[in-house]
């Protein structure tokens, strides 16, 4: 499948992105809308690709990085739709649509083969598809926790601007990147299970310190929630280390895959 395929959803994100900065420099709720649609049709078309290009007829499944960054711009995306039922949520759009449009196209930059068996076997697209997945849900708790710090900051100063005034409340973010990560953290365990299993299965060769390396940034995450949890960290504490554990995530994915 050619890229002049993928033309229409980059386009529409393209467009989405800039009317979303459009609308929240100038303050103008049609142009906020109009992105709205953009993004809408553009992830509408996203979600017809990308199935015809993970499984066209004699390629395997996530032949190259394009497609698990197209499979992972397409999470993105959803994720924020998924948010953005809320309607102050749609004020966010100027974080969320210029990030989606910089990974779509991304996506077809970066072409270079897998080299993975990926046919002939179910736990490794399983293992593909949940650990990008995961790295999707994260990043957008990354991007969400990098607002709050935002406007942790805004409001301390006294002098807040109209869009800090429109976004959601600090304790109902707060409260959105806990469900968030809560869900990533259960797909990062899948992966990690499944990439666990896969050396036993003779599918892939792994290095002891790659197992080293995923573990601990699991085990990063799962303090992360439980300090929230059982330990009552919350605010400006809490945040910071939900940083941390996605940088711990990012190490750790950039260590097991050699990049």
């Amino acid at each position: 499948m050619t890229a002049l395929c993928f033309l229409p959803p980059l386009v529409a994100y393209a467009l989405a992105a800039l009317l979303s900065l459009l609308a929240q420099r100038r303050g103008h709720e049609p142009q906020l809308r109009t992105a709205f649609i953009f993004f809408w049709g553009g992830l509408m078309a996203h979600t017809i690709y990308l199935p015809a290009a993970i499984f066209w007829p004699g390629a395997p499944y996530f032949s190259n990085h394009g497609i698990t960054v197209n499979f992972f711009t397409w999470a993105c995306a959803v994720l924020y739709a998924w948010l953005a039922r809320a309607p102050r949520w749609h004020h966010l759009a100027v974080v969320y649509f210029p990030l989606i449009a910089i990974l779509a196209v991304q996506s077809l930059i970066d072409t270079a083969p897998l080299g993975l068996p990926m046919r002939g076997n179910w736990l490794l697209p399983l293992h593909l598809v949940t650990a990008t997945l995961a790295l999707a849900i994260f990043l957008i708790g990354f991007a969400s926790s990098l607002i709050w710090l935002l406007g942790e900051r805004q409001l301390k100063s006294r002098r807040p601007t109209p869009w800090w005034l429109r976004v959601p409340a600090l304790p109902n973010l707060e409260r959105t990147i806990l469900r968030v990560l809560s869900f990533g953290f259960l797909v990062l365990t899948v992966a990690l299970l499944t990439g666990l299993l896969l050396p036993h299965l003779g599918v892939v060769a792994q290095k002891p310190w790659h197992r080293a390396f995923s573990l601990a940034a699991w085990a990063v995450y799962a303090f992360v929630l439980n300090a929230r949890r059982f330990s009552g960290w919350r605010g400006r504490k809490w945040i910071v280390l939900s940083l941390a554990g996605f940088v711990a995530i990012v190490l750790s994915m950039l260590e097991v895959h050699g990049v």
